[in-house]
């Protein structure tokens, strides 16, 4: 098997998650209630924040309004995860 691409384009490119993750998508997370499955949402959701807010993620083009969406989805998940304990 030989690989098409070089390999460090399969390596995760640094807030990329923000370009695949979206409010309905947050929150049909909310909606199945799986605590576990929420927590490591957010928390995937947080580092990839950090990363574009630390500069690290050039590389990502998100627009403001699709990370703003992406906030106010993880401030309502986060919330959720505090009414449940989590």
């Amino acid at each position: 098997m030989v690989p098409l691409f070089p390999a460090e384009y399969m390596l995760p490119i640094p807030g990329g998650p923000i370009s695949t993750r979206y409010g309905v998508a947050m929150r049909e997370v909310m909606k199945r209630g799986d605590v576990e499955e929420m927590r490591a949402e957010a928390e995937l959701v947080r580092k990839a924040l950090a990363e574009l807010d630390s500069g690290h993620g050039d590389s990502v083009r998100a627009a403001p309004t699709k990370v703003n969406e992406v906030r106010a989805a993880l401030a309502e998940l986060e919330a959720a995860l505090a009414k449940l304990g989590g």
